[in-house]
C-alpha cells in the first residue's frame, strides 16, 4: 500500500525569490523529504539539493534532486547520481524541466503529497499552484523495480518531464539507452467517464515505457493512477463506490494523474 498523505501550506504575495525558496523548502519537508544537503547561490539562482536514499549498503542507493528557483521566479529541477558540496556539482544530469515561472502578485499554494510502499518511498511531490500555473516537483519512486536495475550500478528515482505530467526522467545512469520514459497517462480516449453512471473511471499503475523501445523500465503501485477526470477542479477527492478508498486529481485532463489519498 503506498497512500499518500496531502498537506496544503501556502504562500501569501508579495511573491519574492527569498521567500519561495524558504515556502518550498517548508513544502518538501511535508513531501517526506530530509532537509537539503546543500543551499547556494549560482549567479541570481537560489539552489536547493536533496538527497533521498533507498539503500545506504549501495554503491547508488541514494538519488540527488537539485531544485533552481530563478530572482524572476521560475523553478527547474533535474536529478544527478551523486552530489559533491565541496563543488556544488553532479554526476550523470538529468536534462533540467523548467515547469513555470511564477508571478509576484498572487498567492501560491503547495500541496505535498508523501508515501510509503514495503519501507520505501514511492511519492514524493511538492504540487505547486497559482491560478493556472503548475509545477509538479518532486520524486516518484516506483514500487515496482526490477532486478535489472540494480543499485550497486544505477541510481533510482523519476521526475516529470513538463507541467503536463505523463513522461517521466531519471538520471543518464540507468539501464536502458535513454533516461526518458513513456507512460499512458494523459490518454485523449479518457476525456469522459463511463455510460454505467458509474462515476470517474481510474486506471491503477502506471508503467514507465522506454521512450527508445527497450522495454520496461519499472511500474508504480496500485495506488498511483490516471483516470477520467477532464474538467474537474484539480485536487478534487473522488471517492470510489463500495470501498473506504479516494483519490486526489493532481492533473485535470483526460486521462490525468491521481493519487490514492485514502
Amino acid at each position: 500500500m503506498a497512500i499518500s498523505t496531502r498537506t496544503i501550506t501556502s504562500l501569501t504575495a508579495p511573491i519574492t525569490q527569498s521567500n519561495l525558496v524558504s515556502a518550498l523548502q517548508t513544502a518538501f519537508t511535508n513531501a517526506g523529504f530530509d532537509a537539503p544537503i546543500q543551499i547556494f547561490t549560482s549567479g541570481t539562482d537560489q539552489i536547493l539539493v536533496y538527497r533521498t536514499i533507498l539503500d545506504n549498503s549501495k554503491t547508488y542507493g541514494a538519488i540527488f534532486l537539485r531544485l533552481r528557483i530563478t530572482n524572476t521566479l521560475g523553478i527547474f529541477q533535474q536529478l544527478v547520481s551523486t552530489w559533491n558540496t565541496g563543488t556544488s556539482s553532479g554526476t550523470d544530469a538529468s536534462t533540467e524541466v523548467g515547469y513555470a515561472t511564477f508571478l509576484n502578485s498572487i498567492n501560491i499554494t503547495f500541496n505535498s503529497f508523501n508515501s510509503v510502499s514495503n519501507n520505501q518511498p514511492e511519492v514524493r511531490q511538492v504540487i505547486v499552484t497559482q491560478n493556472s500555473l503548475f509545477a509538479p516537483l518532486g520524486l516518484i519512486f516506483p514500487e515496482n523495480r526490477p532486478s535489472r536495475w540494480d543499485l550497486n550500478s544505477y541510481p533510482y528515482g523519476f521526475i516529470w518531464t513538463s507541467n503536463n505530467p505523463s513522461g517521466l526522467r531519471t538520471t543518464t545512469r540507468n539501464p536502458y539507452s535513454n533516461p526518458d520514459f513513456s507512460t499512458y497517462i494523459n490518454d485523449s480516449n479518457l476525456s469522459g467517464t463511463s455510460p454505467t453512471g458509474d462515476g470517474n473511471d481510474l486506471a491503477r499503475g502506471i508503467i514507465l515505457k522506454s521512450i527508445s523501445n527497450n522495454g520496461i523500465g519499472c511500474q508504480t503501485s496500485n495506488d498511483i493512477g490516471y483516470g477520467c477526470v477532464l474538467g474537474l477542479p484539480r485536487f478534487t477527492s473522488i471517492p470510489i463506490t463500495g470501498t473506504n478508498q479516494a483519490w486526489t486529481t493532481i492533473n485535470n485532463v483526460a486521462g490525468g494523474l491521481c493519487l490514492r489519498t485514502q
